[in-house]
């Protein structure tokens, strides 16, 4: 999610058309990593497709296993 504060608000759609793609993509990747993690693949190898950080797609892991 985006938190800004009033003064670095975007000015235009175009802006925000932007921020939210990103965003957008992000939540892509970790419901795919999540995806591959419930069906047994290994941390090294969702990020590796998923196009996450290591460290990220471990702690994605630990929060599935508890």
């Amino acid at each position: 999610m985006v938190y800004m504060d009033r003064e670095n608000l975007p000015k235009s759609l175009a802006e925000w058309e932007k921020i939210f793609k990103e965003e957008g993509k992000e939540e892509g990747k970790k419901s795919v990593a999540i995806e591959l993690l419930k069906a047994g693949m290994s941390a090294e190898f969702v990020a590796k497709h998923a196009k996450l950080p290591i460290e990220k797609v471990k702690e994605m892991a630990d929060e599935l296993s508890s």
